[in-house]
């Protein structure tokens, strides 16, 4: 963001700017505790990203109640409005992520047995593949850098490539062995969690984008 004549504005930005890189920070983490639990049953971590959620929860309405109070202060136009109000945005999409790693975990919690390999290694690479794209989008974000925010967008293709490969994997297994159905089930599920968190951070990229541009990626990219 370019910044203002008045130096309490670019203040009251920076704080808007700093709860996205806090939540994300947070969401990273949580997405990359709540997978490693999932690959070795580890409840007690699991129950670490549940209550890690509430911080997140806490933040998000920290950052709603600055940004109402911003926009009533400063009526901002143009960049500035569209950043205010993405930060909102953004926010509540790094909320949801978080509620998708506290699901994995709620899981975790349930599960009677250690998951198999073949579930481990889809979930593991999916998570990865989320987590870098979490970095990159607060880069993106920090810089507003359009085009980095596009690289991010597209990243989620390769979540969804997995997550296909993922349930064609499960439904052969399941097919030779129906007595795991219910474990089988909860790892649908996971992966499920994965390929959701992969789309909440395309609605973030697209936030970007848009803050930069005036408008989205998606009609930009559907008008070519």
């Amino acid at each position: 963001m370019e910044r203002h004549t008045s130096r309490t504005f670019d203040r009251e930005i920076d704080r808007l700017s700093a709860h996205i890189n806090v939540m994300g920070k947070l969401c990273e983490w949580q997405l990359a505790k709540a997978v490693k639990a999932f690959s070795v049953n580890d409840k007690r971590l699991a129950d670490e990203v549940i209550k890690a959620d509430e911080k997140l929860n806490q933040r998000q309405h920290t950052a709603e109640a600055d940004v109402i109070q911003v926009l009533a202060k400063r009526q901002p136009v143009a960049t500035d409005l569209r950043y205010i109000i993405s930060i909102m945005k953004i926010a509540s999409e790094f909320e949801r992520i978080g509620d998708y790693a506290s699901n994995i975990s709620k899981r975790v919690i349930l599960l009677d047995t250690n998951p198999f390999p073949i579930a481990t290694g889809f979930v593991d690479d999916m998570a990865r593949i989320g987590r870098n794209m979490i970095n990159s989008a607060l880069e993106a974000f920090e810089t507003l850098d359009e085009a980095k925010a596009i690289e991010v967008w597209h990243q989620d293709d390769q979540i969804d490539s997995k997550f296909v490969r993922f349930m064609n994997s499960l439904k052969r297994e399941m097919g030779e062995d129906t007595a795991l159905m219910e474990a089988y089930t909860s790892f649908i599920f996971v992966g499920r969690c994965c390929e959701r968190i992969g789309d909440h951070i395309t609605n973030i990229a697209e936030n970007i984008y848009f803050i930069k541009t005036g408008h989205t990626y998606l009609s930009d990219s559907l008008g070519d």
